[in-house]
This record gives C-alpha cells, sequence and structure tokens, in this order.
C-alpha cells in the first residue's frame, strides 16, 4: 500500500576526501561578545573577485514559542532587516550560558557588487536547545538587541532518558550524547475512497499528507546501527562539514556518545547515504530540523551535552493486509483501580489499561477487547479500540462497568481480538489475559443501625470543650462546627466531647473542607479516649488518603500508616462522611458509607471521643463539622 505520508526528494550527500590537501578556510564567525553594529563592515583590505564581507544581521525583535509535547521544543522567531538587496544571511548560532541563551546571527555580502541600499526585511524561525533543561526562567538575547524571555514550567527531560545527572565528562574535557529516534506514524486507508487513519503520532499538511511529529515520545524506540558523524565549528547552511573528526554508531537503543573533546562549537550530522542509506531510506528527518540530519552544539570542559537527538520518519511501513505480521501485546500499567481497589455494591466505574502493540501489526479500527474469563461486570465485548495503534505506540482502552451485587472478591480476565477474530494477549507468547481484580465491599446499610443514638447538629457547642491554642480555633457557625488552623507546619490537635465513654459503638461525622486544603492538611476523630492525650487517632487527608494509629500520650503507633483510597474526595469544598464501627478488638473504617479496611487491636477498650485538626501545607486552614452522631452497639 503506497503511504500519504508526505514524499521528500532525498539528497544523498557524498563526503568528498582530498587525500593530503588542507580544507579550505572558512569566514570566521564573530563572537556573541563582539559589537552589533547597524551597518555592514567595509572591507579594510581591496577586495578581489567574489570575495565576500562578514556581518552581523539587524534584529529588531524576538519572540519565543513554546510546542505542546513532552520534552517540550522551543522555538525562536527572530525579525529584522538586512541593510542591502545584497546581503543575505549567513549563520545562526545559538549557545546557552546558565539560563541565558545567546545568539549570533551572521550575514554575508558580495565585496564586488554593487547594491540597493534599501532595507530588506527579513524572518527565521529556529529551534533552542532545552531538552534536558530544568524548570525555570530563561531569556534569549540575539546580537545584544533583542530579548525575549519564556518558562519552562516543569524538568525538561526526555521519557526514555531516565532523571538524574547525564554521563559525567572527564574533568578538563567535554562530552556530548543524544539518541537517534524512530519518529512513529502509521497511516492506514486512503485508497479507493477511503478515508486515511492516521495513528498517534502523525500531524497534517495542508495538502493532506501526513508526517510524524518531531516529538519524541516514550513509546518510540531508538534506531540501531546508524552512523553519526562529528565535525569542529558550526555546521554549514547548506551539505555536511567536508571533515568529520570522529563517527559513531548507535547502540541498541538508540544513543551515541562523543567523549574527550575540547572546549568549542561542534557540527553533529548523519549523513542518509553511504552505511546508513540501507537502514534510513526511504524516509526523513523530522528533528531538529525538517529535513536536515544536523545540529549544532556548544560544549564546555567537564560537562557533558546531553539531549542531541534526531528523529527519523520512514516513508512506508507494512500494511497489515500486505505484509505477514503478529499480533503480541505488553501490559504497561493500570491507568485506573489498581487491583483490589475496594467498592460498594452496584457500583459504576470505568476500568482503563495501557497495553503497548509489541507485535508487528498496526492495531486498526476491527481490533477491539474482548471479555475471556471470570466477572464480565457488564462490561460490553467487543469494545473497538480508541485509536489506531501503530507497532512500538501504547493505548489506553477503557471498559464502563458495574461491580456484582454482593460482597467478595472478583475478577474479569480480557484479550484483544483483530479483525479476523482471532484473540491475543500479553506474555511470551501473547495469550495471557490482562485483567481487574476489584473487591465489593458492605456499606454502612448493611449494619442495619438504625436510630442514632446520640446526633449533634451544632446548634451550639453545649456537648463540646472549647479548643483554644496557640493555632487551633474552634467556632460555632451556621449550624456548624468549624475548626481553623492558623499556620502550616503544626501538629494535630483535638476536642473533645464531654459525652460519656463509649466502648462498642458505630462514630460518624460529616466534614467540609474549605476554600484552601492540600496534601497532608487532614481532620477526623479521636476515639476510645479513656483520657484527652490517649486513644486511636483516625484522619483524612485533603490528597485523597487515611491513616489509622493509636496514641498513648508519647507513642505513635501506627496500625495503618497513610494510604490513598478512592473513596475519598480530596482537596478544597470537597464533604466527606466517615465513620468507625467498634467492637471488643475490631475497628472497622467507612468512608462515604464504604467499608474500606478493618484491623484488630485491644489497646483501649472503653473512652470518650474527639474531632482533629492539622495543617501541613495551608495557613487558616478552615475544616467545617456539619453533623456528629453514634450508634451503641448491644
Amino acid at each position: 500500500m503506497l503511504s500519504l505520508k508526505k514524499l521528500i526528494p532525498l539528497i544523498l550527500t557524498l563526503l568528498i576526501l582530498a587525500a593530503c590537501t588542507l580544507p579550505a578556510p572558512q569566514t570566521p564567525t564573530p563572537s556573541p561578545d563582539d559589537p552589533i553594529t547597524s551597518e555592514t563592515p567595509a572591507p579594510t583590505e581591496p577586495t578581489t573577485p567574489g570575495e565576500t564581507i562578514p556581518g552581523v544581521a539587524i534584529v529588531d525583535s524576538v519572540d519565543v514559542a513554546i510546542a505542546e509535547s513532552f520534552p517540550v521544543q522551543a522555538f525562536a522567531t527572530v525579525r529584522g532587516n538586512l541593510p542591502d538587496g545584497c546581503t543575505t544571511l549567513d549563520q545562526i548560532i545559538p549557545t546557552r550560558n546558565g539560563n541565558t541563551f545567546t545568539v549570533s546571527i551572521t550575514t554575508l555580502r558580495p565585496a564586488d557588487q554593487v547594491c540597493t541600499q534599501a532595507l530588506v526585511p527579513f524572518e527565521e524561525t529556529f529551534a533552542l536547545d532545552v531538552n534536558g533543561l530544568p524548570a525555570g526562567d530563561y531569556t534569549v538575547v540575539v546580537n545584544t538587541t533583542a530579548t525575549a524571555t519564556f518558562n519552562l514550567a516543569i524538568d525538561n527531560l526526555s521519557p526514555t532518558e531516565p532523571a538524574g545527572e547525564p554521563t559525567p565528562a572527564p574533568s578538563d574535557n567535554a562530552a556530548l550524547e543524544g539518541t537517534v529516534w524512530h519518529d512513529l506514524c502509521a497511516v492506514s486507508g486512503g485508497e479507493g475512497g477511503e478515508p486515511a487513519v492516521p495513528s498517534e503520532g502523525c500531524v497534517q499538511f495542508e495538502d493532506g499528507t501526513y508526517q510524524a511529529n518531531s516529538t519524541f515520545d516514550a513509546n518510540e524506540p531508538g534506531l540501531e546501527g546508524v552512523t553519526v558523524f562529528l565535525a569542529q565549528d558550526a555546521c554549514p547552511e547548506t551539505n555536511f562539514p567536508p571533515n568529520p573528526i570522529a563517527t559513531v554508531k548507535t547502540t541498541a537503543e538508540g544513543k551515541f556518545t562523543f567523549t574527550s573533546l575540547p572546549d568549542g562549537m561542534y557540527c553533529v550530522f548523519i549523513d542518509v547515504g553511504g552505511a546508513n542509506e540501507t537502514l534510513l531510506l526511504p524516509g526523513w528527518w523530522t528533528f531538529p530540523l525538517q529535513d536536515a540530519g544536523q545540529t549544532t552544539v556548544q560544549v564546555s570542559a567537564g560537562k557533558t551535552k546531553t539531549g542531541i537527538n534526531f528523529g527519523w520518519d520512514y516513508q512506508f511501513l507494512p500494511a497489515p493486509e500486505q505484509a505477514a505480521c503478529t499480533d503480541d501485546a505488553t501490559f504497561v500499567e493500570d491507568v485506573t483501580v489498581p487491583d483490589d481497589t475496594a467498592f460498594p455494591a452496584n457500583h459504576s466505574f470505568v476500568k482503563t489499561w495501557r497495553l503497548k502493540n509489541d507485535g508487528t501489526c498496526t492495531w486498526d479500527s476491527s481490533y477491539a477487547l474482548v471479555f475471556d474469563s471470570g466477572e464480565q461486570m457488564a462490561g460490553t465485548s467487543p469494545t473497538p479500540l480508541p485509536k489506531v495503534v501503530a507497532p512500538g505506540e501504547t493505548v489506553d482502552v477503557s471498559l464502563s462497568l458495574t461491580t456484582p451485587a454482593t460482597g467478595g472478591t472478583y475478577q474479569g480476565d480480557w484479550l484483544l481480538q483483530n479483525g479476523q477474530g482471532v484473540k491475543f494477549g500479553v506474555g511470551p507468547d501473547a495469550d495471557e489475559t490482562f485483567y481487574l481484580r476489584i473487591i465489593v465491599t458492605e456499606s454502612v446499610s448493611d449494619l442495619n443501625l438504625g436510630a442514632a443514638t446520640w446526633t449533634d447538629s451544632f446548634a451550639n457547642g453545649a456537648n463540646w470543650s472549647a479548643l483554644t491554642t496557640g493555632n487551633v480555633r474552634w467556632a460555632i457557625e451556621d449550624d456548624a462546627l468549624v475548626m481553623t488552623a492558623l499556620a502550616a507546619g503544626g501538629n494535630e490537635e483535638w476536642g473533645i466531647s464531654n459525652r460519656p465513654g463509649l466502648e462498642d459503638f458505630y462514630l460518624q461525622a460529616t466534614f467540609r473542607t474549605g476554600a484552601s486544603c492540600s496534601g497532608l492538611d487532614r481532620y477526623g476523630f479521636l476515639f476510645r479516649a479513656p483520657e484527652p492525650n490517649k486513644g486511636y487517632v483516625f484522619g483524612v487527608s485533603c490528597d485523597g488518603r487515611y491513616r489509622l494509629y493509636k496514641w498513648d500520650g508519647q507513642n505513635y503507633n501506627p496500625l495503618q500508616e497513610w494510604t490513598t483510597d478512592a473513596n475519598i474526595l480530596p482537596g478544597p469544598e470537597k464533604t466527606n462522611k466517615i465513620g468507625v464501627w467498634v467492637q471488643d478488638d475490631t475497628i472497622r473504617i467507612y468512608i462515604n458509607g464504604v467499608k474500606v479496611a478493618e484491623f484488630t487491636d485491644n489497646a483501649f477498650n472503653k473512652g470518650t471521643f474527639g474531632l482533629l485538626l492539622g495543617s501541613t501545607n495551608t495557613n487558616d486552614l478552615k475544616v467545617y463539622v456539619e453533623e456528629i452522631a453514634y450508634w451503641v452497639l448491644e
């Protein structure tokens, strides 16, 4: 099948090496620190025919655009004027020192031509090397006259490169490293009136053709055995440098490294001719520049320059109906509902798996998710895949499910199915299922509690000992107890009810968080407290976790450290109803009507109860207690 991907003429560059000759002299490049003048400098000596006069461009403005990708890409657009009709742009040389990019734009003017003396506007866009940079604000200065700033919101590390320090270079030399990767884009259909269906990672041009998106995505593989060249000085505007100083082949992961480099500027380039021809053609470069397999790099002593990446998009990919292929999948992760998540009966939820296409067939619209065994939980089978998935890509597949009506542990096993109805899965032989396993828990309604023994809706504070400390304030406002922590970073503090001590009971309160609430800001109960400074402590945090521990007045003894639970509504202005059921040495935890955990402990067998508040992140943290009640168990 002929791909609809863009057809680009490929020019094979031949490296012509002349034995025993020196390279032609090069025009010196101005330093970024040289003064910038508004006119092209006049020659200081008589010129000869064909001689050119170097200069610097007149730059009026620079803007920086951040591409929506990860790692992000930054592109600078420079606007200015050339001094006459004969002067042309020569080189654009960006370098970086800390958080400042300094860009030098040079010009050339034929020395022996008479030119019209009129300004000629120009606009040029080029990439800034931001791969591997930490989050922060950055400044771009062009020819010392134009300045722009941009921000990286997060550390810009490639998803295929582990976080941390780059490979160290020898103390007195520099190094550089990067990856040559397959920039994936597969297009199915497009013939006989069928619509073209691009895979994830494709971008469309105005003429309707497609190309890979120039972004190094986490699922895209490196290309092994590609020869990478290194030459001194900046890359020329056309062709490749004639005299490379080093070559290296990429590893199985597509990585390459050049070490023991003196300070300076280098051209890293890949010629698609010669040894690389059978590996790469037909196809084209998508990164760092369209159809240009070279980039200029500045290195410094003792440092390793990372992220010197090259993206290659092959023109043709085998179509499933024309090439023999195999179906294989790899389970990547549970995007939602980890194993053993607890839900109430008859509860609707969405399960999402992330799978990787590890076969050689492209998963098109005929592929589907199908039920295999276990508990189907009302999931639709077959469920078509949400998009076309090329080999090496990942896809998130989801099912809308409903929990069974009775408590217990349930598992449902699923497979994939191709257009011919052949089922396949994960594992070494692509025959293993991927599954979900949940726990259907009992709810508060299953306790058959009846009417509460005692309820407080906070018309007043008669049932509580007033709590006013250096950091915590209690007040009754609008039929709610308002608990306020004045400053972040304090310990948990609790106020005690003046109700009589309880032995076996179910205690429940309705809490509502205020306008600000995050992280381990928390609220909850003290219960079975024989003294005000002893008892069991149950807390819920604003980031969706809960904890249970016992406090003997001096020692912290956890029964459950902070753990996430899907039944908690996290964040500000959220209402959560939490409860504890205690009988003999059994403690059950309920969150929004769902039993989430059970513990056995007999450190405290009777005592009063209280309400607690603690702020880790938020100053003036407010939590509103709208109602509290208990049921004495017979």
